[in-house]
């Protein structure tokens, strides 16, 4: 007996994108049905809800992507090429829908589906990336609302004077163009190397530090800062408006940056700290249960943070490395990888005296015996980025 067509639609909803892939091309009684816009928005809302088969994908300027698969309690790692024949340059700007958006030499804009191969350029008015003019953060996200995918720009020129604030750009695939939103304000500050933006909940968000007291020019036109903390900006990509977000109250916004880091796992918006002790705690924001309060004379959002994990300092790593977490398994494991400090190293960590030649580049921390074992990721290339990707049948011209 047949099953009915609704109910095989269902099921193949819940089939990972590559084997749908193969199933279109030698089977003839499932390719209509695949191939069909209504049954790609079923496939792509299951595996935004579900996060079903999400992985990590490394990222640098190199040509290729990696993408690290967690599923099932392993790890493997899958080269993926860029669309571009031999060419340099390329940045990744963010995922989202099993959509890659790429920018090459600041020129062209690329959407790419990796899975079915199928890319679609953008001739966009202006440079993605404003380069020799100072900060350049961008993000990547889906507004659900109106159908299109956007690119958020934030830019502070260089020569800038303190108190001009932050030019912030939104590009819409649907008009193919930029627009300038208001100013971001002078307070909030850009720092450090250019971030991207964490997709979580059709917002897009960045590490910035929040001026709360200062001073008038004085001494030699000096204009100084009393007291700078730490928030989270997060851009609605539906209202196309700004908010900050305090940190847990647990934590010493006065920390300098890089001891945080911000990652979108598993749908949710996690915090990482490295604390003093050279433990790592990881938190977890409720973005359902943001709040709006008065403070530091701005609106900020309060949200219910929760501790979701803390990883004891690994004393077996030369002082000039820590441990970064990378991708939460489902099993509550924590994949982490060794990541090189620049001088960053606090008077309290302890370490031990005799170091092992043979360091692994990767580790899994079990939470319940906490316990680290070695991970072998044969073939891994250097990255400087993770992105979250899930893969799905969407065509980049299907909008």
């Amino acid at each position: 007996m047949a099953l009915p067509r609704h109910l095989i639609s269902h099921i193949l909803t819940r089939v990972p994108a590559p084997t749908l892939r193969r199933f279109k091309k030698n089977c003839k009684q499932w390719g209509s049905e695949i191939g069909s816009s209504f049954f790609v928005r079923k496939q792509v809302d299951y595996v935004s809800r579900t996060r079903y088969r999400e992985g990590a994908v490394l990222s640098s300027s190199a040509r290729s992507l990696q993408f690290l698969d967690c599923e099932n309690m392993r790890v493997e790692l899958r080269r993926i090429d860029f669309p571009f024949d031999g060419r340099r340059g390329v940045s990744v700007i963010g995922s989202c829908n099993g959509l890659f958006c790429l920018a090459w030499m600041d020129k062209v804009l690329v959407l790419w589906n990796p899975c079915t191969k199928v890319c679609r350029d953008f001739a966009i008015s202006g440079p993605v990336v404003r380069r020799h003019y100072g900060l350049n953060w961008l993000g990547f996200g889906y507004d659900g609302t109106r159908d299109e995918y956007k690119i958020l720009r934030l830019h502070r020129h260089e020569t800038a004077q303190i108190m001009e604030g932050t030019q912030v750009d939104i590009f819409s695939s649907k008009t193919n163009s930029w627009k300038e939103l208001p100013i971001l304000r002078w307070e909030i500050g850009l720092v450090g190397q250019s971030q991207p933006g964490t997709l979580v909940d059709h917002a897009l968000h960045w590490l910035v530090e929040y001026v709360t007291r200062w001073e008038n020019f004085e001494i030699d036109g000096i204009f100084r800062f009393k007291t700078v903390a730490k928030a989270i900006l997060r851009f609605d990509l539906v209202e196309e408006k700004p908010s900050l977000i305090l940190i847990p109250p647990d934590i010493d916004c006065r920390h300098p940056l890089y001891e945080f880091e911000l990652r979108g796992f598993g749908g949710f918006l996690s915090l990482t700290h490295h604390n003093e002790e050279g433990h790592i705690d990881m938190w977890r924001v409720g973005l359902d249960k943001f709040k709006e309060i008065e403070r530091f004379s701005a609106k900020f959002l309060t949200a219910a943070w929760t501790k979701i994990i803390t990883i004891p300092c690994m004393t077996q790593l030369p002082l000039n490395k820590r441990l970064e977490p990378l991708w939460l398994m489902e099993d509550g494991k924590l994949l982490l990888h060794v990541q090189k400090i620049y001088g960053f190293i606090t008077k309290k960590r302890k370490r031990a005296e005799e170091i092992s030649v043979e360091q692994k580049k990767f580790y899994v921390y079990d939470p319940k015996s906490e316990e680290f074992s070695g991970c072998e990721i044969k073939g891994c290339k250097f990255f400087n980025r993770i992105t979250a990707h899930s893969h799905t049948l969407l065509s980049p011209n299907s909008f």
